[in-house]
């Protein structure tokens, strides 16, 4: 990463030190070595960091970044992992994309990888308030996570950081998806929980409603192969069928930009999360769908079936890095 030097990384450090320097076990809130206005925590396994030469046939540690829900409450993203990540072996990274960024009303700008509206509140002459769109710099949250694991990876040289898995409920389940269709070579797998607002796998529908014109707006093309050779979950609660939120922001979000995300947006999550799952299966993606009985929007109550998704494609991974049991 230009302009950031580690004289020591993770790697060059006894394992007793490492737990020391909370560099092992529940890593504290990192600053961002490439924008500081952003963060992030990790959760790393003392047992199985850092590769020492009673196990020179483990070569990298599997990465599974976990993106948090409208709340920015990462750390409660990367706690619900923990346990996985002893049992199975692998690090969870949890970046801090705080609200607030670009403008005072950004609420959703990295669910859409910053191709969102931005919205601020300004008084009038009336004393009354307005809501009106300012001229905010454009943050692009799908780099910003990839210049993330970069440093991560500079950081912790013995995580595998080349590729990893993705997961994200609510407002990551929306961010997951959508950083699958511009970056799928990066990705072993990605589990999508509880979205709200959805992106069909449609060149038909103009972003963000579709990946119409995506290409142009984040300035990459949309590589459909890669996209479906990346297996893929859409998993929900059975009882997530609230939509007062959507029905809120879909209003709010038509007034102020013209942007209407219509019946994608104003519906239940469970027939959002349908929708989606088709549309990647009519793509010719790998695609499960699941339902969690008695289960609403509650992240730790679909986290299990994200991790028994990611299992075996976990094992696949360390086997490919050489990895024994």
């Amino acid at each position: 990463m230009p302009g950031v030097t580690f004289k020591v990384h993770a790697g060059a450090l006894p394992r007793d030190d490492l737990k020391h320097l909370h560099m092992t076990g529940c890593v504290p809130t990192i600053c961002f070595q490439g924008d500081q206005r952003f963060s992030y925590s990790l959760y790393i396994p003392e047992s199985a960091y850092p590769p020492t030469p009673l196990h020179p046939e483990r070569i990298k540690i599997p990465l599974v970044v976990v993106i948090h829900g409208g709340k920015s409450d990462h750390i409660r993203a990367r706690n619900a992992w923990i346990e996985y990540a002893d049992k199975h072996g692998v690090a969870i990274l949890a970046p801090l994309f705080p609200l607030g960024v670009a403008s005072q009303w950004d609420t959703d700008a990295y669910r859409f990888l910053g191709a969102a509206p931005q919205r601020t509140l300004l008084s009038n002459t009336n004393g009354d308030h307005a809501l009106k769109r300012p001229q905010a710099e454009r943050l692009l949250y799908d780099r910003l996570l990839l210049s993330m694991i970069e440093e991560v990876g500079m950081r912790w040289s013995g995580l595998d950081t080349e590729k990893f898995f993705l997961g994200g409920f609510s407002g990551g389940g929306q961010f997951s998806h959508r950083f699958l269709y511009l970056h799928p070579e990066r990705l072993l797998g990605v589990c999508i929980g509880g979205p709200g607002f959805i992106t069909l796998m449609d060149s038909s529908l103009e972003w963000p409603l579709g990946i119409g014109g995506m290409d142009r707006i984040f300035d990459k093309s949309i590589d459909k192969k890669a996209i479906s050779q990346v297996p893929v979950l859409v998993a929900c609660g059975l009882d997530d069928v609230s939509k007062d939120t959507f029905i809120v922001r879909d209003r709010v979000h038509g007034a102020i930009e013209g942007l209407t995300m219509g019946s994608k947006g104003a519906d239940l999550r469970t027939n959002n999360a349908k929708d989606l799952a088709e549309s990647l299966e009519s793509a010719g993606c790998q695609v499960t769908l699941e339902y969690i009985p008695n289960v609403a929007h509650e992240m730790p109550k679909v986290q299990p079936a994200m991790g028994a998704f990611l299992a075996p494609l976990i094992v696949e991974r360390q086997n490919k890095l050489n990895y024994i049991e």
